[in-house]
């Protein structure tokens, strides 16, 4: 069935470090656990400074979303195992 994925909570947010002006953002996502009708995804954010190619860790995010029909929008579809 079509679905849309909805973000239900922000779980946690952590600012590790500043990104300055003219650092590229690199952002990188998995899923780190699934549930009947929810996906837990962690969320990485790292900054490399261009000229000297050095990364650094800036943000770290834990998100939930669940899915919704697209056809009935008060309905949770089930989430197949990872």
């Amino acid at each position: 069935e079509p679905c849309v994925a909805a973000l239900a909570r922000v779980e946690r947010t952590d600012f590790l470090s500043p990104m300055c002006i003219g650092e590229v953002s690199h952002v990188s996502a998995e899923i780190t656990y699934t549930s009947r009708q929810s996906v837990e995804v962690q969320v990485d954010v790292l900054a490399e400074n261009i000229l000297t190619g050095a990364k650094k860790m800036t943000n770290r995010a834990t998100l939930w979303y669940v899915p919704l029909s697209l056809k009935n929008v008060d309905k949770i579809i089930v989430v197949p195992p990872i």
